[in-house]
C-alpha cells in the first residue's frame, strides 16, 4: 500500500503537477488524521468498557460489604436490646416488683458483658480511594450515597468510642 502511494507521489512530482500533488498531500494528511481519530475513539470505547466492568465489580463488592455489615449491626442490636430488657427487669426489681431470683443473676450478668464494637468492612472503598477509582462509579448520586454511608460509619464510631473506654 505504501509503495502504491509513493508511486503516485513520484509520478505527480515528475510531471510538474504541483497542484495535484498538493491535493494528494492534503488528502493523505486527512486520511492520517481520520485514522488517528478512529484509533482514539476505539481506545475511548475500550476504556469505557473496562470502566463499566470495574464499576460493576466495585458495586457488587460494596453490596457484599454492606450486607455483612448489616448482619453484624443486627447482632449488635439484638444483644443491645437484650441488655435493655435486662435493665428494665432490674429496674422493676429495685422498684419492689417480684421477679424470679434465678433470673436476677442473669439480668445482672448481661449488664457487664461487653457489647462488640462495630467495625465496618471498608476494604472495597479503601481500594477505590487508594487507586483513584472512586470516579469509576458513573452515577453521582450513588457515589455520594456510598461516601455518605461510610462517612456516617466513621462519625458514629468516633462519637461512640468513649463509651467503650474504661474510666
Amino acid at each position: 500500500m505504501i509503495k502504491f502511494f509513493r508511486k503516485i507521489r513520484y509520478d505527480l512530482m515528475e510531471k510538474n503537477k504541483t497542484g495535484k500533488y498538493l491535493k494528494y498531500a492534503i488528502g493523505e494528511i486527512v486520511l492520517v488524521m481520520i485514522g488517528i481519530l478512529l484509533a482514539l475513539q476505539v481506545s475511548h470505547w475500550s476504556n469505557q468498557s473496562a470502566d463499566r466492568k470495574l464499576e460493576k465489580r466495585y458495586l457488587s463488592e460494596l453490596i457484599l460489604d454492606l450486607q455483612t455489615d448489616s448482619i453484624v449491626i443486627y447482632k449488635i442490636k439484638k444483644y443491645s436490646d437484650r441488655q435493655a430488657l435486662s435493665k428494665k427487669k432490674l429496674t422493676k426489681y429495685f422498684e419492689g416488683k417480684q421477679i424470679i431470683e434465678d433470673s436476677l443473676v442473669s439480668y445482672f450478668g448481661y449488664q457487664w458483658k461487653h457489647v462488640a464494637k462495630f467495625n465496618p468492612i471498608t476494604t472495597t472503598l479503601d481500594e477505590m480511594k487508594s487507586t483513584g477509582n472512586i470516579g469509576v462509579i458513573e452515577n453521582t448520586s450513588i457515589r455520594r450515597k456510598i461516601l455518605e454511608t461510610y462517612n456516617y460509619y466513621t462519625t458514629h464510631i468516633n462519637n461512640n468510642e468513649d463509651r467503650y473506654l474504661i474510666q
